[in-house]
């Protein structure tokens, strides 16, 4: 495989180990006056829209990553 590729892998396990340590780290809040429903309800959406930005970064990173490597794919016997 090419180095490219291997990068292109690196790259991706890392936006997957930050997804897992959002979500991880998603417990432990301070709620202030909250209940402990109402806490526990404002961390999931908060977690889900954390999450769902990282999603996006990844995928944006992903098509100019894919790009990249098929413009610089040496394709052998042409």
């Amino acid at each position: 495989m090419r180095k490219f590729t291997w990068f292109i892998l690196a790259v991706n396990t890392l936006f997957l180990l930050w997804i897992i340590a959002a979500v991880a780290g998603s417990g432990g809040q301070d709620c202030g006056s909250l209940t402990q429903e109402q806490c526990d309800s404002a961390a999931g959406v908060g977690t889900a829209i954390g999450v769902g930005i990282i999603v996006v970064f990844w995928a944006f990173v992903d098509v100019i990553l894919g790009v990249i490597w098929l413009i610089t794919n040496n394709r052998k016997g042409e």
